[in-house]
């Protein structure tokens, strides 16, 4: 029967078939039309990985993705008959059907800094049941510029509440402490705290000089309340954008610093992991150390566990055909050594068959974080809440942080009542 309209929502269906439908944009979104016409829908929105050009509806490069977001104008009883028919077959494909949680601003951006614009939607399996923070994001990215403030509202309404941005050069450490500082003066989203680290990324490395570092002392001790570790440093001999000589020399000048000030170290490996322990054995006594990202071996993870060191997982750990030799090896991390992170605006943490991967133009962004936490978790055993819990935990203990910095603003949030526990 039809069903009366009274009070407007959200789903977001996937499994479209789309082969089996028209190639036209108009005639795809019809078709849905027809297919949920006795729920009273008022739009539907497919959503593609790039903008075409104006007036060609055509799909001839079918980068459409298999899902869409329908507008409907329906009573509560309504939406939860259709949220029933979860797992319906259309066309021999199976629908997913649930709830879409989208940004009110409809203008927003997932290109690389470019006028692209679409909306993305806030899923339930976003939403962390804890606080959460991301020990990587690269906020400065060119891909930020437009939507940085949208971005960060996603991160706050999945509980993602700190940043630690990336410094990766001396302009881009410049651009990450400039950017904690107006945030901490001026937040543009209450509850999201912000902080930097500061270094010369390996790659970057030929751009080291014997004086480098006296201007990284000085930025660091004029804003000590801003940046919390040296690095991003360390060795990448997998693209050798910097010779190694360069590479090695600029990662002991991080060291020496980092011991100097007393600071974590923010770390950096590929490919060049006996160099990477013998520089940093040599050393002597460290400050905490957080290999950050890490993709490599199981037994290079054994090492850097015996040398008590912080471990960075980010959305590598999702991509099963490239991380499934850490699977099983994923439990050797002492619980208060593990750390989390997006990398941001890289690392995203969707194969490329999961419909959702075409709405980010390839950028992560903070709000996914809990897709790492979950899968972390699923794959040592632990509950999400527990991993999460400890996570940010073992977070502020790092850098040095503190855990309550935005309690207050965050009191307002429609998830803080089961979220503050654990603070």
């Amino acid at each position: 029967n039809t069903m009366t309209a009274t009070t407007p929502s959200k789903l977001f269906i996937s499994g479209l078939p789309l082969a089996k439908l028209p190639r036209s944009v108009h005639q795809i979104k019809t078709e849905i039309k027809k297919f949920m016409q006795p729920y009273h829908v008022k739009d539907v929105r497919l959503i593609h990985n790039r903008d075409y050009h104006k007036g060609d509806s055509s799909l001839k490069q079918r980068k459409f993705m298999n899902y869409c977001i329908v507008d409907m104008e329906t009573s509560e009883e309504a939406s939860r008959v259709i949220l029933d028919k979860n797992g319906i077959t259309w066309l021999e494909s199976v629908l997913r059907i649930e709830h879409c949680k989208e940004q009110k601003d409809k203008k927003q951006s997932v290109s690389r800094g470019g006028k692209t614009k679409k909306s993305i939607a806030v899923l339930e399996e976003d939403v962390s049941p804890v606080f959460l923070a991301d020990i990587g994001a690269n906020l400065t990215s060119k891909r930020f510029k437009n939507d940085l403030n949208e971005c960060m509202q996603r991160a706050k309404d999945c509980n993602v509440i700190h940043m630690y941005i990336t410094g990766t050069s001396w302009n881009e450490s410049k651009n990450a402490v400039d950017l904690a500082r107006k945030w901490a003066e001026k937040p543009h989203v209450p509850g999201i705290s912000m902080y930097a680290t500061c270094g010369i990324h390996p790659h970057a490395a030929k751009t080291y000089q014997k004086d480098t570092f006296r201007h990284f002392k000085s930025l660091i001790q004029n804003n000590r309340d801003i940046i919390v570790a040296v690095g991003e440093t360390g060795l990448d001999y997998n693209r050798m954008f910097s010779t190694k000589v360069q590479q090695i020399a600029s990662f002991e000048a991080h060291i020496e610093l980092a011991i100097q000030l007393q600071m974590p170290l923010f770390l950096h490996e590929r490919d060049a992991h006996e160099d990477f322990i013998r520089v940093l054995r040599k050393k002597g006594k460290l400050p905490p150390v957080c290999v950050h990202c890490f993709t490599g071996t199981a037994e290079q993870l054994k090492v850097y566990v015996q040398e008590g060191f912080y471990i960075g997982i980010t959305g590598f750990i999702n991509l099963e055909q490239r991380a499934s030799h850490l699977y099983d090896h994923l439990g050797i991390i002492p619980q208060n050594r593990l750390l989390v992170e997006t990398d941001a605006p890289y690392m995203l943490p969707f194969e490329n068959s999961n419909p959702r991967k075409s709405t980010f133009n390839t950028r992560c962004e903070p709000f996914l974080l809990n897709h790492i936490v979950r899968k972390i978790a699923e794959l040592r055993g632990e509950s999400a809440e527990e991993l999460g819990t400890a996570t940010f935990e073992n977070t502020h203990r790092f850098f040095g942080t503190t855990m309550t910095s935005c309690v207050k603003e965050l009191d307002s949030n429609e998830n803080s009542s089961s979220t503050m526990s654990q603070l």
